[in-house]
């Protein structure tokens, strides 16, 4: 016979069997000695002349079990289900059940009949609990029903389903309710469920398109909720749907110590935006920046996306502020650059005024700024341009407008960063470290100390004449001479010697001169320009007499003779062939001017040389 949530009830919970029921008298007792007798006498039946069929001493528990009882109750024999072969009473087979339950369908198998699990649902056997054994079940005076203490009922499914049953949760929400009302074990489909309205009559759905009226009610709940998980918890999976569903709904929708889960805004059966939480529920009295006068700035989702409302804002000062496109970085966690200055939520919200410089950037305050002069961020930088003012190669003309005019005019020294290090906070004076740039002309410093000694640094020009340090030399030097780098190279490691040969200038007094083959040259005659004491170059400051080498007793003829002396009269000191012309002759002796006209030279008889 069926068996009621009742019965269930009371199998889970076992009473003591002294409050076993009685109610059915002495005339149940009869009744159920009589039935124990006719199975007996059935079971025990053999044909004349066999052993009787021995029974297990397990028999009384068993024949009191609910399958045994609803069999029994209807006349099935013993042996319908059980072998009874050479006196051993033996198990049914596994397809016992199948002979008689041939449309009945498990749960457990789906469309496949599988007959061995009846049992697991349907108790035939099972042990006395501890308070029954040595009790005379007989003595017991019980009533016609099975005594539901000892066994699980048909419908006690919590025996399996109060753990986990592989894919299948355990059941916790609805354990006490009757399983039958919602599953069916033995029909085509396992869950035939009623509305959850029935119960849950206080729950009005609104969940999009979701809560379609023809959508039956339970698949709407079974949208969130699992029909034995319990309650706490379902928002968690609102993510799952919304990651992929419209709406998307970003994973930063919910984040420790703030928005945590869904249903801290959305009502839990009434999602519809309007019927959400506003933000003044949690943010009361949380103005933002300019509330009251800047009217876009009243409305929390003016900035905050309700779904993404850390990254959102910074998003949102892009969309009304077009014209400011600061390339300062985000700092100290702020969750952009723009909320880095402008504190969204101050505690004064009329104050519109950004946040100062130094509350990040201490340090260069207390360095007094940019070289110690005490200058305001401002006029370096451009709050919406931070980065991009600096670069501007047009920034230091502002206060240095000539040095930087300079620097312009000459190529390589327009980045100003390149000589003065540590710009823009802490600029030193320009280096002296030329020879980075300027390794060829680097030599020069080991007797000029310093580039600078000499060069502009910006214009790179000579600022400082040579004549300036180098006096003697510039008042002594000829005429032609007055230009020092015709001959010196200032750049040299020895920058007095003379790079430029006299004959690069002076080429035709080279040519033909007989004193080439001299050491000291021209400098044996000319000096260049005087110098300082000591140091002067070889060569007197005017050219020598000739008579100073040459001796004119020693070279003999004429050259001894009085009118003879001066010897540039007939030489040149550049050329080693002495004139010997007549016209040169005749003009010192005009006397001779008629003597021997045919004559071409007087030195062809009048000789210069002696010994002849």
């Amino acid at each position: 016979m069926p068996f009621s949530s009742a019965a269930m009830h009371r199998a889970r919970h076992p009473r003591s069997l002294g409050s076993g029921r009685a109610h059915g008298g002495l005339d149940g007792l009869a009744l159920v000695l009589c039935l124990f007798c006719a199975a007996l006498a059935a079971c025990t039946g053999a044909p004349e002349g066999s052993a009787p069929a021995k029974i297990g001493t397990g028999w009384a528990v068993a024949r009191l079990s609910p399958g045994h009882h609803s069999h029994i109750t209807r006349g099935i024999k013993c042996e319908d289900c059980h072998g009874i072969k050479d006196g051993d009473f033996t198990l049914p087979p596994a397809d016992a059940c199948d002979t008689c339950h041939q449309d009945v369908r498990l749960h457990h198998a789906g469309d496949e009949r599988a007959s061995s699990d009846c049992t697991r649902c349907h108790a035939f056997t099972g042990e006395l609990p501890p308070e029954a054994v040595g009790v005379d079940i007989a003595a017991l005076g019980l009533d016609v029903d099975p005594p539901d203490v000892f066994f699980r009922q048909p419908d006690e499914c919590l025996d399996c389903h109060e753990d986990a049953q592989g894919t299948h949760a355990a059941v916790v929400v609805h354990a006490d309710q009757p399983c039958q009302d919602c599953h069916q074990p033995h029909g085509q489909v396992g869950l035939q469920p009623k509305s959850c309205t029935n119960c849950h009559q206080n729950v009005d759905l609104h969940h999009g398109r979701r809560s379609d009226e023809s959508r039956p009610v339970h698949e709407r709940c079974l949208d969130c909720h699992q029909p034995h998980g319990p309650a706490a918890g379902v928002g968690d999976k609102c993510p799952t749907c919304h990651s992929a569903h419209e709406p998307i709904i970003p994973a930063t929708a919910t984040f420790e110590g703030g928005h945590e889960t869904c249903n801290g805004c959305h009502r839990t059966h009434d999602l519809r935006a309007a019927a959400s939480s506003s933000c003044e529920t949690c943010h009361e009295g949380h103005e933002a920046l300019g509330a009251g006068r800047i009217q876009a700035h009243g409305t929390c989702t003016s900035c905050h996306n309700p779904h993404d409302v850390r990254q959102g804002a910074h998003d949102a000062c892009k969309g009304c502020h077009t014209n400011q496109h600061t390339d300062h970085p985000a700092a100290h966690g702020a969750l952009g650059a723009c909320v880095t200055c402008h504190n969204p939520h101050p505690e004064r919200p009329q104050n519109t005024t950004p946040q100062a410089c130094s509350s990040c950037h201490g340090a260069m305050a207390q360095d007094h700024g940019h070289g110690q002069k005490d200058l305001a961020c401002t006029q370096c930088h451009l709050p919406h341009s931070f980065v991009r003012t600096v670069q501007d190669e047009a920034l230091c003309a502002n206060c240095h407008k000539s040095e930087h005019t300079r620097a312009h005019a000459n190529p390589g020294h327009t980045d100003c960063s390149n000589c003065h290090q540590d710009l823009p906070h802490h600029p030193k004076a320009g280096s002296n470290d030329c020879a980075r740039c300027h390794s060829a002309q680097a030599p020069a410093t080991t007797k000029h100390s310093a580039c600078t000694s000499c060069h502009e640094p910006h214009g790179g020009t000579q600022a400082k004449a040579c004549g300036q340090c180098h006096q003697t030399e510039h008042r002594s030097a000829p005429a032609g001479h007055a230009i020092c780098t015709n001959c010196h190279n200032p750049h040299n490691a020895n920058p007095r010697a003379p790079e430029k040969a006299c004959a690069g200038c002076h080429a035709a007094e080279q040519q033909k001169n007989p004193h080439n083959g001299l050491a000291t040259g021209c400098l044996t005659c000319h000096r260049p320009h005087g110098g300082p004491a000591g140091k002067a170059p070889a060569g007197p400051a005017q050219p020598p007499t000739c008579s100073s080498c040459h001796k004119p007793q020693s070279l003999g003829g004429l050259h001894a003779q009085a009118g003879h002396a001066t010897c540039t009269s007939c030489h040149s000191p550049h050329d080693s062939a002495p004139r010997r012309d007549r016209e040169n002759c005749t003009t010192c002796h005009k006397e001779q001017m008629n003597h021997q006209p045919g004559a071409k030279n007087c030195a062809s008889c009048h000789l210069f040389r002696g010994g002849m």
